[in-house]
This record gives structure tokens, sequence and C-alpha cells, in this order.
């Protein structure tokens, strides 16, 4: 019988395409197809895998959660985590990622296994596990992809995985419309604010948002020798809670009874429709019952993580898009995580006076004299402040207009479309969405670009738990280890997984 080889291109090696290829590789290998390899390549322009927020050094900031929250799948059952994995830095995290991928290769190449991560030599002779070249452009044909690289080369595969990582924080504006990118002082990308020739370059600065992000930008310029005052202003005012250390974690186990998919479902049967304003209040009323218990909602927003994806599709795209609107920043901010050491960082510089905190922003303004003047409406005086540099830490763009040029060429070619709340249209089984609506059976996708279906997907936990998914889907459709006999999956889209929330490292 003659051998099937099935190849697998995923764009990207970030944590969403190392977590792809190394669950394809371990489900393979788990339940192997006689006379059939799998070539997996992961395809990335950059000098080292993890994507930007994981291989930015100046980063060097704890992570919120656990390690054992963010591990990736293993086919070798080795964790290559050598500091202490409840200390992890953005720095630590992105060498793990890197050191986990190469243990998955060399654990393929010691068994001689059927299934191969495509490895390659750099300059200087070193052996990486992806392909280094940017994918220019994309086109379907006789049944496979066809990819052109920024080498000149044309690779073709079966299945590509569109795992593109997060992109810019959607670009801010002055009062007139200006873009600010067109002025000097606004970092659209705070990895870019913290290189050392910037980082000190004015005493002061504001960073736009009160999230993750921006305390994450803050604790790294602090560590990382800032000397001067540094404000965080936010549009809504809400911070994401602390997670606290170690030894104070309580892990408490709690069962909702009405915050559920059983729930929504049979709303929806019977109203034929589940508003955003419902959804909300059933979780609401989860709060009330989980409290005399001494449950709060954050724990309670944990206790649902694993099947929130789920429970948010039954709402049609418009109520989501009000959910998203009305109530999207109070789930984020439950559900992200703030580690505790950076907000005792910021406390103290807080009663030094070196960091402030302001909401409501009215307006952004350039100055004639170089500076920015933000105008506030928080009751605080003064009402306008005057700052020489901006970063905007206000999170990913959900605008297609802002991700990876690549899928601007793909939704040039109908290949992709723009999802009505954020990214790319796929379906619950993470096939992409052509401009007619079909789901391809080619291209599939993960990650930040899928954030419109599948609302908690940027996350480490979040992606894990859909990856699960998107495995299924790419070997079922191309008869695969436990499909190769048309096996049918009791998996559920976006509710396997080991993530139990969400957390603030980006994929």
């Amino acid at each position: 019988m003659k051998q099937k080889m099935t190849r697998v291109a995923i764009v990207g090696g970030g944590v969403s395409g190392i977590c792809a290829a190394t669950q394809l590789a371990k489900e393979f290998m788990e339940h192997p197809t006689k006379d059939h390899k799998l070539e997996i390549v992961i395809i990335d322009p950059n000098p080292k895998l993890g994507g930007p927020l994981y291989n930015t050094e100046s980063i060097n900031a704890f992570l919120a959660q656990p390690f054992n929250e963010i591990n990736l799948p293993s086919v070798h059952k080795k964790r290559s985590l050598l500091k202490n994995p409840e200390q992890v830095t953005y720095s630590d995290y992105g060498n793990y990622l890197r050191k986990h991928l190469e243990e998955t290769c060399e654990y393929l190449e010691e068994k001689n296994a059927p299934v191969q991560i495509h490895t390659e030599k750099a300059k200087g002779g070193a052996t990486i596990p992806y392909l280094r070249a940017e994918v220019r452009d994309m086109h379907i044909k006789d049944g496979h992809a066809e990819l052109e690289l920024s080498t000149g080369k044309t690779l073709k595969a079966d299945a590509v995985v569109l795992a593109t990582g997060n992109p810019l924080p959607e670009n801010l504006r002055d009062s007139k419309g200006t873009p600010l990118t067109n002025y000097s002082g606004y970092y659209r990308c705070y990895q870019e604010g913290l290189k050392p020739e910037n980082l000190n370059e004015t005493d002061s600065m504001m960073l736009i948002g009160m999230g993750a992000s921006a305390h994450t930008f803050a604790a790294s310029a602090i560590r990382n020798g800032y000397k001067g005052n540094i404000m965080l202003a936010s549009r809504r005012g809400k911070s994401p809670q602390c997670e606290p250390p170690p030894e104070k974690r309580v892990t408490r186990t709690y069962t909702p009874r009405y915050f559920t998919v059983e729930t929504l479902k049979a709303m929806k049967e019977e109203n034929g429709e589940v508003t955003a304003e419902q959804f909300w209040s059933l979780f609401i009323r989860e709060t009330h019952r989980a409290a005399p218990l001494g449950i709060n909602r954050r724990e309670v927003a944990d206790s649902c993580f694993d099947h929130f994806n789920e429970m948010n599709r039954i709402m049609s795209v418009e109520e989501r898009t009000n959910f998203a609107t009305k109530y999207g920043a109070d789930w984020n901010f439950m559900i992200n995580r703030i580690p505790e050491v950076h907000r005792k960082i910021l406390g103290d510089l807080c009663t030094e006076g070196r960091i402030d905190y302001r909401e409501k922003i009215v307006s952004i303004d350039r100055l004639d004299d170089g500076n920015f003047s933000i105008v506030f409406d928080d009751g605080k005086k003064p009402p306008a402040v005057i700052v020489p540099k901006i970063v905007n830490c206000t999170g990913p763009s959900v605008r297609l207009a802002d991700m990876n040029p690549l899928l601007h060429k793909m939704q040039e070619h109908g290949l992709v479309t723009q999802h009505p709340l954020a990214g790319i249209n796929v379906d619950e089984t993470l096939h992409v969405r052509d401009y007619n609506g079909a789901s391809s059976k080619i291209l599939y996708a993960l990650g930040p670009p899928t954030q419109g279906e599948f609302f908690e997907s940027v996350s480490v936990p979040a992606i894990k738990q859909c990856t699960m998914t998107l495995v299924e889907s790419i070997m079922r459709d191309h008869s695969i280890g436990i499909f190769s006999g048309g096996g049918m999956s009791d998996g559920v889209a976006g509710n396997r997984g080991t993530g139990r929330r969400g957390d603030h490292g980006k994929g």
C-alpha cells in the first residue's frame, strides 16, 4: 500500500502555533494510522519563536498564573521550565516554548516517529524547528494550499493553520480624527516603548489602558530602571484583579446551576433568542447563589470558563455584540489577572507619587510644543494632563485591518472575511469560512484571529482548550489517527482542555 503523507503548515510560531504543532504530534503518536505520515511545518519570520510578547527581553515582569495552567501539550512528558514555576517571567515562558518544541522534535526523531516537525539549519549551524520565512500570499489549488514565501519558494500543504497571533492595539486618534501614529512620542506597541533607547527618553509617560498590558508595561519599565513618573489612564476605570501569591491561593470547586449551557439552550428554545441582558442576568444570579457558600464572583467566572465559548455562541451575533459592548469589560476584568507582585510594586510607587491613575478620557491632542494633552472627565484636578509620551496599552485590536498582512491578501482572494465582532470568520470547529460562508477543509485558524467566534481565544488556557477542537477537525478532515476509519468525536468546540481561566499572556 502506498504511504500517505499529510502536510500541515502552521503560519505563526507564537503560543498558538507551537501549541497546535505539539498537540497534533501528541494526538498522532497516541493514535497512529497505518501507512500514514504527518509532516508539520511551522512558518515564522522571526529569529526566535515565541511571539513578540514572550520574545522581548525587556518585558521581564512576572506572569499572573502558575505554570501548570499554561504548560503546553507534551508527547515526551517533560516539563522544560528550569526556574521556579510560580515565578515565571515573560522571557522565561518564551524560553520554555522554544525548549518544549525542541524536545518534541528530538523525541520524534529518537522514536523514528511517523510524524515529523520540519527542522532546518540556521546561520551558524544551529538546528531550528521551523521554517524561517514570511508567508506573503496564499492560494487554494487542486485541493491543497500553496503558500508563497518571502524566500521566493512556494510551499504546498494539505492543511493550513492561521496562528498569526495578536494584532497591534487599534490606533488612537486625536480630537480631529488624526491617527496618533503620525506623531513622535506615541507608541502603539508597548514592546517598542520598552526598548532601552526609548525607555528613559522622557521623565513622564501615560499608558492608555488600565488592564494587564498596562500593568505589565509599568512593572517592566520600573524593573528595567525607569526613573520617571507613570500615569495609567482608562476609558472605563476598571482594572483586573490581582492573582494572590502561591501561599495564599485557595482552590475551591464550584458547580454552576443557572449559568450553564443547558439553561441557555432551554431559554433559547423557549424564547427564540437569548439577549445579552438575559445572559448576564444568569451570571449574576449564579453569583448570588454562590455568595453564601463563600464563592466570590471571580471564582464563579473561573468555574464557567471551560464552557464560556459554547455558552456565548448560543446568542446571536447581534446579542454577542451587545454583550461585548455592555458586559465584555466586566467579564474580562474578572477573568484576567495581574500578578500580586506587580500591584505591590505600583502600589508602593503610588505612595511615592510616581504612579497615578486617571479615567474617563474625553480627548487626546498634540500640542505645538510636541507634548500631548489628555482631557479627563473624572472630577479630578487638573482636568487636562500634559505628557511627552503615550504608550497604547489598550489590548489587541479586533479589526482584521490591524492583523497580519497575509490575512489582508487572503481577504482579497475571498478566502477569509471579517467577523462581525472581531478577527476572521470561523465556524464552531475552527474551520475558516470564505466569502460565501462555506467552511474550508483546508484552512483553519487558532488564537486571536478567532476571537469573534470564540470570545475566549487569546489567553494561553483558552488557546490550549481550542487547540483540541482544531486538532480533531484536522484529523477528521484528513482521515488521520482515530478518524482514519471515519470515527466520530465527542468533543465540543471550546469545551475541552485543561485551562480553567484566562490570563493576560497573549498568544
